[in-house]
């Protein structure tokens, strides 16, 4: 897989972030197997549990050590279970299905743990509603890690792109530089983002810097972070929202069969699959933090899982309606499922925005999945593990 022994950083522009929430410089790290995470090691680790998902699971904006794939990997204090982040920014259970067949069966995992659903609702807006999504994977299987090439730059593209970089990360260190060349940076973003078909995914523009050391820029305006005060509030449209779940249809029958693909290829090579529902800041709910009613809130335009001015009520009900797919075949199939939907507190302290974690959110997430995946390794793999509260 392209992308192994890579390193780079890059720098959250949007002057809005919370120093609480994630870190204004990030550094991610790609091991041997072209995962986030430490490297697996066979005398040390006898579980090897591989994490598949979207954003959610990528967590970009949280740096190494941070995300909650790495943090499920901390809390067995013991060392011997391993946790690789297979999370690709942007993909659904359309790309997930050759990712798992041509890619991660290679790495023979014990468990693959599925955190789903977002991507799948959020394909249906993003591929003309109702068609067959475009995922990564699905058409080119590792397209989205041309952005991390093997190859290594020549000494003269190695000064080049250092002077570059060096260029804009000082144009983002003086505030009073002119708003022309702020444009420039964020135009910039978005061309290598439309290059590589990102889809949703946050507006980076990263260069493979493994021997360059130097921090990109993030043009994050567009999508980091909410401010849910500034929403404006919309009461559910029963009609309307019945019109939506009724297009929705097919893409729903799609997503279904693909969860099905997934389960199958799981268990046919011997690997247990777990799944994760997804939740969200939207919904039935006042956040604790800001006051703000969740469900009658209209979501800002230009952020993951937005349709076309929908409240938080009505988005949350479809949302739910892709979560019960996973909660039925589950429990229909008998593979082990964690229903974070309903366990992560809907709290604006764990997102930056409506699905993604922050550092809090992505401890919570962690905190929430320790148990009931530990008992799983108990239960099929490794029968004299203690789970902690157990």
């Amino acid at each position: 897989m392209q992308g192994a022994n890579q390193s780079y950083s890059f720098i959250v522009k949007n002057p809005q972030i919370s120093s609480l929430k994630a870190d204004s410089f990030i550094k991610i790290t790609r091991n041997s197997m072209g995962l986030r995470g430490e490297e697996f090691n066979s005398k040390k680790h006898k579980v090897k549990i591989l994490t598949v998902g979207g954003s959610t699971t990528e967590c970009i904006i949280l740096s190494d050590g941070t995300t909650w794939p790495d943090l499920l990997q901390k809390k067995f204090v013991d060392s011997d279970v391993w946790v690789g982040n297979g999370g690709v920014n942007g993909q659904s259970t359309f790309g997930h299905i050759p990712y798992l067949r041509d890619h991660y069966l290679k790495l023979k995992p014990d468990i693959v743990i599925f955190l789903i659903g977002a991507n799948e609702l959020n394909k249906y807006y993003l591929n003309n509603q109702g068609q067959p999504a475009y995922d990564f994977g699905r058409e080119e299987p590792y397209q989205y890690n041309k952005l991390f090439p093997n190859s290594a730059p020549s000494s003269s593209e190695e000064v080049t792109t250092t002077l570059g970089q060096v260029f804009w990360h000082k144009v983002y260190e003086y505030k009073n530089y002119s708003k022309i060349l702020l444009n420039i940076i964020e135009l910039r973003s978005r061309k290598l983002t439309e290059k590589y078909n990102l889809g949703h995914v946050h507006n980076v523009d990263l260069i493979n810097n493994k021997h360059i050391q130097q921090a990109e820029i993030l043009d994050q305006n567009y999508e980091f972070e909410v401010d849910l005060k500034k929403l404006k509030t919309l009461k559910v449209n029963p009609d309307r929202l019945k019109n939506e779940l009724k297009k929705q249809v097919d893409h729903r029958s799609m997503v279904r069969a693909n969860i099905e693909t997934l389960i199958n290829i799981s268990l046919e090579n011997n690997i247990i699959p777990v799944f994760v529902t997804q939740p969200a800041l939207f919904g039935p709910q006042i956040d604790s933090r800001t006051k703000v009613n969740l469900g009658t809130m209209i979501l800002q335009a230009g952020n993951a899982l937005v349709g076309p001015g929908f409240s938080g009520n009505e988005m949350w009900s479809m949302q739910e309606v892709y979560n019960d797919i996973t909660r039925d075949l589950a429990a229909k199939r008998n593979v082990p499922l964690i229903d974070l939907a309903s366990l992560m507190p809907k709290d604006s302290l764990y997102y930056y925005d409506y699905v993604h974690f922050s550092r809090p959110g992505a401890e919570k997430v962690a905190d929430i999945l320790y148990r009931p995946v530990c008992k799983v390794v108990k239960s099929n793999l490794l029968a004299d593990k203690n789970c902690s509260g157990d």
